[in-house]
C-alpha cells in the first residue's frame, strides 16, 4: 500500500495532447467448436476510451460485432466452406472436422478489410476424473475443482478452464467472461497422468450452483499466447509497465483462430 501511495503521489498533472493519430479498427478473431459446429466471432478493436464501466454491454456488443463480412474456411483438401451469419457470429456445421488437418480462415469485410489465419485441428482429450466442491475460507466461497487427464504421446500443450455459470449475465459473460485458466506443457508428465486442482476465481459460489470445466489440447502458438495473457493478467506491470503486444496468428487483424474440441463438463456444487 505504501508503494502504491508513493507512486501515485509522483504522478504529474495530466497534459493535454492534440493531433493524436487515431488507430484504425482491426478485425479481432475468436473461434470455437461446439459439437460439429464451427463458430467464428468477429469484432472490431476499440480504444481504451471507447467504453467504461457505465457502458451498456448491449450497445457495446452491437457496436463492435462485425456483421458485414464474408467468412470462408478452406480445408487441407482445398474445399471451401462458407459460414453463415446469425445472432452475432458466423458458423457452419457442414465442414468435416479431421484431426491433424490444416484449415485456413478467410475473412473479407467492406468496412475493415481482409484477414486470414491458419491452424491445425487438434485431437480431443478427455478428463479421466473430475469433481467440484465448495471451498470456504473466511468470507470467500469459491469452487474448488479436482481433475486428471492422460497425456498423449509426443509434445503436447493443454488448457483447462473453469467458469461459474449460475447467475451470470449473458452479455457480461461475453465481454468479461471471468474464466480461470491453467496452462500445461507435458514436459514433466510425458505419457503419464496429470492430476491437479484449482479454484475458480472472481465469483462467489453457493451450494447447488453450476460450474463449467473444459479440457482442450491446443497448439504451441496458442499456448504461448494464453501463457502471456495469464502471466500479465494480475501483475503490477499490467498497470504500470509497457503495453503488451500479444502474439496472433491472424494476418491483418488480431485475436486467434483455433480449432480444438474441448471436453466440456458442467458440474453442480454439492448442497
Amino acid at each position: 500500500m505504501m508503494i502504491i501511495v508513493v507512486m501515485t503521489s509522483c504522478i504529474p498533472d495530466p497534459i493535454e495532447v492534440r493531433n493524436v493519430v487515431e488507430e484504425k479498427p482491426k478485425i479481432v478473431v475468436s473461434s470455437e467448436i461446439l459439437g460439429s459446429t464451427v463458430t467464428i466471432l468477429l469484432t472490431k478493436s476499440i480504444g481504451p476510451l471507447d467504453a467504461n464501466a457505465n457502458t451498456s454491454w448491449v450497445s457495446l456488443l452491437t457496436d463492435i460485432v462485425v456483421s458485414d463480412a464474408t467468412v470462408r474456411i478452406q480445408s487441407g483438401s482445398g474445399q471451401f466452406y462458407t459460414l453463415n451469419y446469425h445472432d452475432g457470429a458466423y458458423s457452419t456445421s457442414s465442414m468435416p472436422l479431421i484431426v491433424g488437418q490444416t484449415y485456413t480462415l478467410n475473412v473479407g469485410s467492406t468496412k475493415y478489410g481482409l484477414v486470414t489465419a491458419t491452424t491445425i485441428l487438434q485431437p480431443q482429450v478427455k478428463f479421466t476424473n473430475i469433481s467440484a466442491e465448495m471451498n470456504v475460507n473466511g468470507r470467500d466461497s469459491l469452487a474448488l475443482v479436482n481433475y486428471s487427464f492422460a497425456d498423449k504421446r509426443g509434445s503436447n500443450w493443454y488448457m483447462v478452464s473453469g467458469q461459474h455459470l449460475t447467475g451470470n449475465d449473458p452479455g457480461a459473460k461475453v465481454l468479461n467472461p471471468r474464466v480461470t485458466y491453467r496452462m500445461y506443457d507435458d514436459v514433466a508428465f510425458e505419457g503419464g497422468i496429470k492430476k491437479d486442482t484449482f479454484k475458480i476465481l472472481f465469483d462467489e459460489v453457493a451450494p447447488g450452483d453450476t460450474v463449467n470445466i473444459r479440457l482442450s489440447s491446443i497448439t504451441k502458438e496458442y499456448y504461448d499466447y494464453m501463457k502471456l495473457r495469464q502471466d500479465t493478467r494480475f501483475g503490477i506491470e499490467a498497470a504500470l509497465g509497457e503495453p503488451v503486444n500479444y502474439p496472433t496468428n491472424v494476418v491483418g487483424g488480431l485475436g486467434f483462430f483455433n480449432l480444438y474440441m474441448p471436453d466440456s463438463r458442467t458440474l453442480y456444487l454439492p448442497r
